[in-house]
């Protein structure tokens, strides 16, 4: 199975095939990293924002470590 995992601003930020999903994972055969879902399901690119703060924040460095970890990591 694939599986998915959004940031706040529902933004794809990991892609991880399994068989069970962890941590606030979405089960989905569609997305890629750095589009955005939809509230109807659907995915779409979005523009890069040169002008917005791209600070990795403690969480994205933790979750790097743990899908690292645990091979999820494409």
């Amino acid at each position: 199975m694939r599986f998915i995992t959004l940031d706040k601003n529902k933004i794809v930020i990991s892609i991880r095939y399994g068989t069970e999903g962890v941590c606030n994972e979405i089960i989905s055969e569609h997305g890629e990293l750095g589009q955005q879902m939809l509230e109807d399901g659907t995915f779409i690119d979005i523009e890069e924002d040169t002008n917005s703060n791209n600070e990795i924040t403690m969480e994205d460095k933790i979750n790097y470590i743990y899908y690292k970890l645990q091979g999820g990591i494409l």
